[in-house]
């Protein structure tokens, strides 16, 4: 780089945003500028330094590079003019001004001699000095000289403006601000929704605003325009490098609308930014503030041993000290309250006012106040389980079983290591029930370590850990049984793939239980018939061996029944369970589920494996409550044994179950403790379980927090080089739905067009395209927007390189649509009766009713009334049919609209029809009788006239159903 010509770097660095990057690219110029004696350089990068400096709160630097700018412009104003390419000093005095006022360390003198030297140099400048008095009011309202603040105030709305005024945001920003320490919060929300109203903007406008309008929308009662404001906020400004004081505000709004498990998290995922910039004391303060504000909520909720990740940083030791331990809610509180003293009485030195105690009295009287918002994305994080260390083999072999369901092999391993060195066996062959389960433990412990082994492919440690099972059930005294077991393993080792003829396989297996009936051991018959009812089976011969396996296995579960001294019978059931589910016997297969979960079995591994199945099998037969039940009973075991991956897994597929069943809420509660338990965890589904949770949200009516989430993963995966396009795509359309479900149209058609760039490279990406391509062209289409065509045709185009007609329908429909909404109602015939064709294939009547509805308002639109009318009453007849009455109604609606005027006597039987469809007293009825009213006053039939109107009580709204 330090070739680099000057023109060049300076166009780099004009390319990039501010960041780290920017900054390592500035510092470099500044180097080559130095070495090389090159001063204009240097000032070009210093310039561009200051600029970067402010919009990334650094004050250190922004002084000292303003201030060696400002030198090179007295050494030499006409090589080093105040307004360059890169910045503009006049402009940069606001900042300087700022910087001085926000740092007690600063005297008065100091701040009072850049305001004349900034008043000087503007007059010299030929320029307004309403810049001037805004830089001097912005210093004098939050360091509480009120009176001073009026009179600013005062002479600078007798000023002319001109380009060096602050913008219009930053005027009412500020004003609100004046009005919010006179206590009138009525007239500072009326700027504040002067700035939303009028879409005014700035660097760190509106979200800033929005932050700052909280409490007083709290107040005024406005609490869903306090709720929007907080969310849109937040979700901007969480990723600004200088935006802590923003922040804290939602820190505070968290405080006092019982949101303070969210306010927790928000604080943990910003808290290393509180100092970010040493030498803004204020936004110090501030923060602290409401650090503070919020702990002390947390607290009152009862959550004050929550320890606060990212308290113990380096940077907040000079105001909260060093500590061996974690700082915990509580704790931290007080803390904050001491750092904010202490910064509150530097000021008020320096000042020589009490303004920032007062400040701080406010904000301790907010413990008092509290606002109804709740929003659904953050909880607290649940206690560590204090789970009790397994005292004994059999307890530590149901917590391997527990981690084993869970596929948890590190958790599996260790719990068999402890198990198998407290197992004991007895070894004189008695039948004393606890003795044989003594044995049975640890020779299952041995057989899970032996599954362990497999799975990692150590195929001649898994064969050992078997003969070792077998061991363990020979010195007990099943010296048949064990003697059985060895000789299977010997005819199948361990890793050795079966012969490629299954017949023979199975022709072995057979033999197996012929020998085991002729033995009489039933232990060895049960273990004979289920290694058949078990074994692989080929697709050609899968009925007939699924029938076998079925007869096999409930003669398995029958001996097991009545011989269960090696606790088969749980086995034995959920073999027999399986192969009545490939035999498509559901009903059949949930009764030995239910036999298993009736009956306690010592294997805890089956027990929750019954439990999952169950679930299942309550799913496939819509039986919501009953799969919801167990899959909440499962996640309640999995917690009992505190095993982690199989919670996550577990809770997330609770959470799908519930939100099918219309559950919504629920749902985003259970994804949310999955999210929590994966955090916990440090699992690498959490950016996974984020986005559930994001759906779950926009599911449940909550878009605005749904956003939040799914902006949270965008960032994530758009900054990860690895991430595949597909997935990043997928994320925009969930981020547009739930903009578009925000009213925030801008982004949802932001997040739709570049996923839809995103899936245009994607071989497998026609499905999501699919959906991208339709959510987008109805957003275009709902603003007359003439894209929507192009972006219908390139839905269709990708939906015709599929083999599934469902997509093909759908985007010819709604290309039919917009080619009629976009004047092209000619082609929309063409399309639309295309549309018609596959869909009437499909046999989905429904929708073919509604394509030739929207074929009538194509026919409309080119004037063809008279076949627009006979379409729409085909589309009626057609909805009817299927049983949509509104729809249909709609359609008759849309008819007698269009011969109202030609031919008013029919159009008056339409529109009665039209109306019956509806509810008396709807919306939709009652504009409709007002037509209906209207036409008949038309034709003179008063009477009937003055009686329709007579029933119709003003809603003041438009039919749904449109003309």
């Amino acid at each position: 780089m330090s070739d680099t010509p000057r023109a060049d770097i300076l166009e780099q660095i004009d390319n990039l945003p501010y960041g780290p990057e920017l900054r390592n690219l500035i510092d470099e110029a500044i180097r080559q500028a130095e070495e090389s004696g090159d001063n204009d350089l240097a000032y070009a990068a210093r310039m561009r330094l200051s600029n970067l400096a402010f919009n990334m709160g650094d004050h250190d630097t922004l002084l000292s590079s303003f201030a060696w700018c400002l030198g090179m412009h007295d050494s030499d104003p006409l090589r080093y003019p105040y307004e360059t390419d890169g910045g503009d000093l006049l402009w940069q005095f606001k900042w300087i001004s700022e910087a001085l006022g926000v740092n007690p360390l600063f005297p008065l003198e100091k701040i009072t001699e850049i305001h004349g030297d900034m008043e000087r140099r503007y007059r010299e400048a030929g320029l307004s000095q309403s810049g001037v008095l805004q830089a001097k009011l912005g210093v004098a309202v939050p360091m509480g000289y009120l009176d001073e603040a009026r009179r600013l105030r005062a002479e600078r709305d007798l000023i002319e403006r001109d380009d060096y005024s602050h913008c219009e945001a930053c005027v009412r920003r500020e004003d609100a601000g004046f009005y919010r320490v006179f206590g009138d919060e009525t007239e500072a929300v009326r700027l504040y929704d002067e700035i939303f109203a009028n879409n005014f903007s700035c660097g760190d406008e509106p979200e800033r605003s929005e932050a700052e309008v909280l409490l007083p929308y709290l107040r005024a009662g406005r609490l869903d325009d306090a709720r929007t404001a907080h969310l849109r906020s937040y979700r901007a400004s969480r990723s600004k490098l200088d935006g802590i004081t923003i922040i804290a505000d939602h820190l505070v709004f968290c405080a006092v609308t019982g949101n303070e498990a969210r306010g927790l998290a928000m604080l943990e995922r910003h808290i290393g930014r509180v100092v970010g910039d040493p030498l803004n004391f204020l936004d110090h303060f501030i923060t602290f503030t409401a650090m503070a504000v919020l702990l002390d909520a947390v607290t009152r909720a009862g959550h004050g041993h929550q320890p606060v990740r990212g308290a113990d940083a380096p940077r907040l030791h000079g105001y909260l000290g060093e500590r061996d331990t974690s700082w915990t809610a509580a704790e931290l509180a007080a803390a904050c309250w001491v750092a904010a003293e202490s910064l509150a009485e530097k000021f008020n030195t320096r000042n020589g006012n009490t303004h920032f105690s007062t400040r701080l009295a406010e904000a301790r009287a907010l413990a008092t106040e509290h606002y109804e918002v709740r929003i659904q994305s953050e909880s607290f994080r649940a206690p560590e389980p204090v789970r009790a260390t397994p005292q004994s083999a059999a307890e530590w072999l149901s917590l391997a079983h527990a981690a084993l369901f869970s596929e948890d092999r590190e958790a599996t391993q260790a719990a068999v290591s402890a198990g198998l060195a407290l197992a004991e066996t007895p070894t004189d062959g008695g039948t004393d029930p606890a003795r044989i389960a003594t044995a049975l433990t640890h020779a299952e412990l041995w057989g899970t370590q032996s599954l362990l082994y497999t799975r990692r492919a150590e195929h001649a440690l898994a064969a050992e850990a078997q003969r070792s099972a077998n061991a363990v059930l020979r010195a007990a005294g099943f010296t048949e049984y064990a003697d059985f077991r060895d000789a299977v393993l010997n005819e199948n080792p361990v890793g050795e793939e079966a012969p490629d003829d299954a017949d023979t396989r199975l022709a072995t297996l057979r033999e197996r239980v012929t020998g085991a009936r002729a033995g009489g051991n039933t232990q060895i018959l049960i273990r004979a018939l289920l290694d058949v009812s078990g074994s692989p089976q080929s697709a050609a011969e899968a009925a007939a061996l699924a029938v076998e396996a079925e007869t096999l296995s409930a003669e398995a579960v029958a001996l097991a029944a009545r011989d269960d001294s090696l606790h088969l019978l749980g086995v034995a059931r959920l073999h027999h369970a399986e192969a009545l589910l490939a035999l498509d016997r559901i009903d059949d297969a949930i009764h030995e589920f239910d036999a298993i979960l009736a009956e306690p079995t010592k294997s805890t591994f089956i027990q929750l494996s019954a439990l999952f199945r169950r679930s299942q099998t309550a799913t496939a037969q819509n039986d919501s409550a009953t799969a919801i039940a167990r899959a909440e009973d499962l996640l309640n075991a999995l917690v009992t044994y505190d095993v982690r991956g199989g919670i996550i897994q577990v809770a997330d597929y609770s959470a799908n179950l519930l939100g099918n069943a219309g559950r919504t809420e629920e749902a985003v509660q259970r994804i949310l403790y999955a999210l929590t338990q994966a955090e916990r965890a440090e699992s690498p589904r959490v950016l996974e379980l984020r986005s559930a949770l994001g759906r779950h949200l926009l599911y449940a009516g909550h878009p605005m927090e749904a956003l939040e989430q799914l902006d949270a993963v965008y960032r994530v995966l758009d900054a990860d080089e690895t991430a595949a396009p597909f997935d990043i795509a997928s994320t925009l359309y969930w981020m547009g739905s739930a903009a578009y479900n925000s009213e925030e149209y801008g982004l949802g058609y932001w997040a739709w067009n570049r996923a839809l760039g995103l899936l245009a490279e994607e071989a497998n990406g026609a499905a999501l395209l699919h959906e991208v391509g339709t959510s987008l062209t109805t957003l275009l289409l709902r603003f007359r927007d003439e894209a929507a065509v192009e972006v219908a045709e390139i839905t269709l185009a990708s939906a015709r390189t599929t083999e599934h007609p469902e997509f093909i329908g759908a985007a010819l429909h709604k290309l039919g649509v917009a080619q009629t909404q976009c004047a092209r109602a000619e082609e929309a015939l063409d399309t639309l009766a295309e549309a018609h064709r596959i869909v009437e294939q499909l046999g989905a009547e429904a929708w073919a009713a509604d394509i030739l509805d929207d074929t009538a308002r194509a026919l409309g639109a080119l004037g063809r009334l008279e076949e627009a009318v006979s379409m729409a009453l085909r589309a009626a007849d057609a909805f009817t049919q299927v049983e949509l009455l509104p729809q249909a109604g709609a359609a008759e609606y849309y008819a007698a609209t269009r011969i109202a005027d030609t031919d008013p006597e029919a159009a008056i039987g339409l529109f009665r029809s039209a109306c019956s469809r509806f509810e008396e007293g709807s919306s939709n009825w009652a504009a409709m009788a007002v037509r209906l009213a209207d036409t008949l006053e038309s034709v003179g039939r008063h009477g009937e006239a003055a009686e329709v109107r007579a029933g119709i009580t003003p809603t003041g709204d438009e039919p749904t159903t449109g003309e």
